[in-house]
Formats: C-alpha cells, structure tokens, sequence
C-alpha cells in the first residue's frame, strides 16, 4: 500500500479497513507492519504540525489545545480500533505526539491555560463527567511534554491568580488536577502546588480570628488579607502604590494584629494582586463597582482634585507609575467602562495627556466588575520570567542528581557523569550537558566533588 492511500485510510478514520490491513501484515509481513507503524507517527507529525503552527491556533490558546486534543482522540481510536493496542502503535503514537508537541514552544503554556480556563468556568455547560473528562485528556498531553518543570512553573502562576482572585470554581476539583499531577510526577513535582492550596486554607482560618478580633471593629471598611508562604508563590515584583490613609490604616491594624500572633514572621505586602469594592457617584447614578487595589487609589484620586490632573501629575499623587498607569488610564478612558476622559483621546498614553471624570457615565448595571485588559497569552515580559524562573528550579534538581550518583559511584568521568545525569532528569525536562556541566563546576567550587589530579575529565565524591 502506498503512503498516500495509508494516509487516506488513516485521515478518514476507515477502522475496518485499516483493521484488515493490520491483521493481513501482523501475520506475513514483519517490514510492512514496521513501515506501517513509521506511517502512523508520520502522518501525526504531519497532522500535529498544522495544529501547532495555524496562526488562529497561535492566537487561541484554549483552541490550540483544544484542536491537538480532537487530534489525540482520533489517533487513540484508530489504534484501539484498528491497531488492537497493539504496543508499537502505541509508541509509535506517543512517538508522533512528542515530536510535533515540543516542536512548539508555547505548548506547555497553553495547556497551563486549557487547565486554567476549567478551573474558573468549573462545571458551567458541562457534567462533571465531562469536566473530569477533559482534565484527563489535559493530563495525556502533559505526559507527552518533556519540559514538564515549564508547565509546573506557569500552572503555579495561574493557579496563584486563580486562588487570589477567589476565581476558582472548585476547591475539590483543584485538589483532583493536583492529584493527578501528582501521580504522574511524584510528591516533589505537586509540592509546592499542595502548599498553595493549604495557604488559602490557613489563610481563611486567620481572617476568621482576625473578624473576630475587637481590631477588626475599628476599621473603616470590609478588609480582608491572604497571607502566603513565599516560596511555591510565583509573584511578580510589580509596582507599588501611594494606599490612602483608610488603606494604609487598615494594612498597620491588620500587621499588628498577625504579628502579635506570629512572632519572626515579617509580612511582604504585594498590592497589585488585590482588589477594592469602590462606590462611585456619578449624576447619572451610584454604582458599586470592583476594581484593582491600583485602581482604586487612581480613582480615588479623584475625589480631591475633581477638576481633573495630567497623567504625570497622577502618577505623582498615586505612585503607579509606568505600564502599570499606562493599563489603568486605557481601562478606565478607553475601555468597555469608561469611568474617566481622556484628552487627546488617543489610545497612546503621554505624561501630558489630561484626565477628568466622565460625568456622562451611565449604566444598566448597578453593580459591575472592570477588569483591565489582559492578553489571552502570557507577554514577553511574563515568558522571559518563567524561562528564568525554570532555570533557576532546575540548579538544585541537576545538583542533587550530580551528588546522588556521585556519592553511588564515588569516581566517573565526565560524559558518564553528564549521561546519569541527563537519565535521571529525563522524566522531569532535557538537561542539556552544558547546564549540568555549569553545576559541576558550582559543586566543585563549594568542595562536594573535585577533579582527578592527573585527568581532568575524571570527578571524585568528596565525603562530607
């Protein structure tokens, strides 16, 4: 049979008739069943690789995956159905998804936003069969990354938002992702997911006492803290922010308050990640409106200088500088919600331009969130951290294998030193040998191994 008419059997899903051809080449043919086994792969390579670089793909995360999981479910089939599961079509699917998958880049990426996209919309329109059902499908793909530490790293970042944002739509249905994560990787890969999750928890037991507190009763307005354990938490340093008075107070009540209780711990607060309950007054109407901590001081701002300021001047009374005030003037002049004017009303941003309330605003709504425009994809500022963010996780593994074979071995040259190595990490990422040589040479520095005197490609233990 020829390429094309394999292919056509395998792009129109003809089971029955693959099924024949299997039986027909199981039973006389070693090098037809090889060559059919190579097609397979082949032809998933093809098919993945228009999947993984359709620029509407590309621009469509949640799309993205949801086309390689179509893609996955067809050649599942065909190798149950026509293949019998037979295990070299089995590899040779695997084989096939593993090529085009980390061919892309941004693979990783946008599963960790499949995944997130679940998380938040939970069960709207879907069973829980259903829903589970694609948290396995995202959990077969996962196996086929071979940086899986990449999506570690941006799964933390959005399950951290999910968490703050209070976006997630079930507390089990997080616990049975990590689960499974879990069991593919191990307790060092789900660790610091776990701890995450068990820090809302705590978190929710401190603002508990702390609304029970006599403190608690001086305070202003509603206020409310989650408290986070630095380490599994992937916090970008954004920013800060000139807090009014009422914020600034309730922030000091509340410090008081978790350090009387928590003795050695010191309190990092990261403003950009909360959020504020505004009542605004327009002459059209009152609404009550949800916004960032940023936000909120910005519109603040307003209520002592009515008649309006620059965007520099703004900068200088809110501290939000930069992008950050860049995002929050095109939000609020330029956006759905137009809460503010802007003049020029251009959607570049200048020092210059001049800011004032919109007093035309209206609308049906009475209470309403405004978020501030986001892009679908991570930006290049937020790949570039994740990258280093992985580089930086991957130091201590590679060192911690480099000294676990080294203490079994106690002598071994370099590239058999750098193979164990790259073996032992193989199911996490691909440590390429000029990375682990670079912590060969930091762990020789510190005296945990040292050169041969007469080879220098030869390493020795050094006991502690």
């Amino acid at each position: 049979m020829g390429n094309a008419g394999f292919s056509s059997l395998l792009d129109d899903d003809r089971i029955e008739d693959l099924q024949i051809v299997y039986r027909v080449f199981s039973r006389i043919d070693e090098v037809g069943m090889n060559e059919m086994k190579w097609r397979l792969q082949k032809r998933i390579i093809e098919m993945g690789r228009e999947v993984v670089t359709s620029q509407d793909n590309l621009k469509n995360p949640i799309a993205f995956i949801e086309a390689v999981i179509k893609l996955q479910d067809k050649f599942l089939g065909i190798v149950k159905g026509a293949f019998q599961d037979d295990q070299h079509f089995i590899n040779s699917h695997k084989k096939g998804f593993e090529s085009f998958l980390n061919e892309c880049k941004r693979s990783a990426e946008f599963l960790s936003l499949f995944v997130d996209r679940l998380m938040k919309e939970g069960a709207k329109g879907m069973t829980e069969t259903e829903v589970d059902g694609n948290l396995d499908n995202a959990i077969l793909l996962f196996r086929h990354l071979q940086e899986k530490d990449v999506f570690e790293n941006y799964y933390r970042r959005h399950l951290g938002r999910r968490l703050m944002a209070k976006k997630s739509a079930s507390s089990d249905l997080e616990k049975s992702f990590i689960s499974k994560l879990k069991k593919e990787c191990g307790v060092q890969f789900s660790s610091k997911l776990e701890v995450m999750i068990t820090d809302m928890d705590v978190s929710d037991d401190v603002m508990t006492k702390f609304k029970e507190s006599s403190v608690e009763a001086d305070l202003k307005f509603k206020f409310s803290v989650s408290v986070l354990t630095t380490g599994p938490w992937i916090l970008s340093s954004k920013g800060d922010c000139n807090l009014t008075k009422e914020m600034t107070a309730a922030c000091e009540t509340f410090k008081s308050f978790y350090s009387h209780r928590n003795s050695g711990k010191t309190l990092t607060w990261h403003l950009s990640y909360g959020d504020a309950d505004v009542s605004a007054v327009f002459p059209k109407g009152k609404y009550e409106i949800n916004v960032t901590t940023f936000a909120a001081v910005v519109l603040q701002a307003f209520n002592d200088q009515p008649e309006g300021m620059t965007v520099e001047s703004l900068e200088g009374v809110t501290g939000v500088k930069g992008k950050d005030m860049v995002q929050l003037v095109q939000t609020f002049a330029l956006g759905k919600h137009k809460l503010l004017t802007k003049k020029p009303p251009a959607k570049e941003v200048e020092p210059a331009d001049e800011l004032s309330v919109n007093t035309r605003f209206s609308s049906k709504l009475k209470k309403f969130r405004i978020a501030l425009v986001t892009a679908k994809k991570e930006s290049a500022e937020e790949v570039a951290q994740t990258k280093k963010n992985v580089e930086e996780d991957r130091k201590p593994q590679i060192e911690a294998a480099i000294v676990r074979v080294m203490k079994s071995r106690k002598t071994l040259d370099h590239n058999s030193l750098i193979a164990e190595v790259a073996s032992l990490m193989s199911d996490r990422f691909t440590a390429v040998p000029s990375f682990i040589k670079a912590r060969i040479e930091s762990l020789i520095e510190r005296e945990y191994l040292e050169r041969d005197s007469e080879d220098r490609k030869r390493y020795h233990y050094c006991a502690a």
